[in-house]
């Protein structure tokens, strides 16, 4: 539901005088167009779970400057600082668990101080189980029938 949810959104931003042309495609075009090396949207829906649940994954491929060799060839907006480049490079290498955690919330400060992204849309994932069902279900949104139990 893409589209009715970006048509929904252009009539709120309606509301407060901010103008946006609802321009929907395939996935194929989309990404060519949004990504790397074009980057021509200047606002866009995007969804992101990574299979690893990890947040560098994140930082690596949408938050960090964008890089030539490969980082963030997925960050559509353009967003840079130094200091959050600096921060994934270094939660790549910490093994340290509680190291590792102070590098991910200081460099998630960071963007949410500079407003370098802006939510606007959470998609919400809903589920109905009877009683004699139980299931795992991940945050990725998939569903495995292996994690399914029929009583």
């Amino acid at each position: 539901m893409d589209e009715q949810i970006c048509t929904a959104i252009a009539a709120m931003l309606a509301h407060i005088g901010v103008k946006v042309d609802v321009y929907a495609r395939t996935k194929v075009k989309f990404f060519s167009e949004i990504g790397y090396p074009n980057y021509q949207t200047s606002f866009y829906l995007l969804g992101w779970t990574p299979g690893t649940y990890d947040a560098h994954n994140a930082f690596y491929s949408l938050i960090a400057s964008r890089n030539p060799q490969g980082r963030s060839q997925g960050n559509a907006g353009g967003y840079s600082n130094p200091r959050v480049d600096e921060l994934t490079e270094a939660m790549a290498h910490e093994l340290d668990k509680e190291k590792r955690q102070e590098l991910i919330n200081e460099a998630s400060k960071i963007v949410q101080d500079e407003f370098g992204f802006i939510p606007l849309h959470q998609q919400v994932v809903v589920w109905e189980a009877r009683n004699r069902i139980e299931l795992f279900q991940p945050a990725d949104n998939s569903f495995y029938l292996r994690w399914v139990r029929v009583e």
